[in-house]
C-alpha cells in the first residue's frame, strides 16, 4: 500500500456545529478544574480538583481563556487556529453549567452553553472523562479532560457529517 503524502487539512469553518464541539471540549476542561463532592460516586456534589478521587465528579468552576486550538486528524494531519488577543474565547464554568463566548475568527454564530459532567478516572492526576450537554442545539458530546495547575486541556471528537475525522484539542488557562 503506497504511503499518502501529508496534506494539511483546512481548518473547519466556524459553524454552530463546530462551536458546539469546541464548547463541549471547553466544558470538559472546565469540569476538571472545579471543587467539593461525594467520593467515588460520580454523582452528588462535585469535588474540587486536587482532592477528587477516582470516580468522583469534579467541579471545574472558573473563567478560562482559550490558549490554543488544534485538530489532530485521523489521517495523521494536524491543523491549528491562531489564538491571540483578537481571536479566542472565554469558557465560564460553574459547578454544573458551562458557557463559551467567542471573539474574532472563533465568533460568528451562537455561543454554546449547557451542562457538563467531569468524572475523575485517575488515581494520581486530575484527569478523566467529560460529558457536555449543549442546550441549543441539543447535543451531547463526550471527551477527555486533564487539569495541571491552572491549565485545562479538553479533547473532543472532531466530527464531519456524523463521522469522526480526528480529535479537537483545546487548552484553556484559568483567569
Amino acid at each position: 500500500m503506497p504511503i499518502r503524502p501529508f496534506r494539511p487539512r483546512p481548518l473547519p469553518a466556524v459553524t454552530p456545529r463546530w462551536r458546539a464541539a469546541l464548547l463541549s471540549a471547553l466544558v470538559a476542561g472546565a469540569a476538571a478544574c472545579g471543587s467539593s463532592g461525594a467520593s467515588g460516586s460520580g454523582g452528588g456534589t462535585p469535588t474540587g480538583p486536587g482532592s477528587a478521587q477516582q470516580g468522583d465528579s469534579v467541579n471545574l468552576s472558573g473563567t478560562y481563556a482559550l490558549a490554543s486550538y488544534t485538530v489532530d486528524s485521523t489521517d495523521g494531519g494536524v491543523s491549528s487556529t491562531t489564538v491571540d488577543a483578537n481571536d479566542g474565547g472565554t469558557l465560564t464554568l460553574t459547578t454544573t453549567n458551562y458557557s463559551i463566548a467567542w471573539t474574532g475568527t472563533f465568533a460568528g454564530g451562537s455561543s454554546p452553553a449547557g451542562t457538563y459532567l467531569a468524572i475523575d478516572t485517575s488515581a494520581t492526576a486530575d484527569r478523566g472523562t467529560l460529558t457536555l450537554t449543549n442546550t441549543s442545539p441539543s447535543r451531547v458530546m463526550q471527551g477527555l479532560y486533564s487539569l495541571a495547575s491552572d491549565t485545562l486541556r479538553i479533547q473532543l471528537p472532531d466530527t464531519n457529517n456524523g463521522s469522526v475525522d480526528g480529535t479537537e484539542v483545546t487548552v484553556w488557562i484559568k483567569q
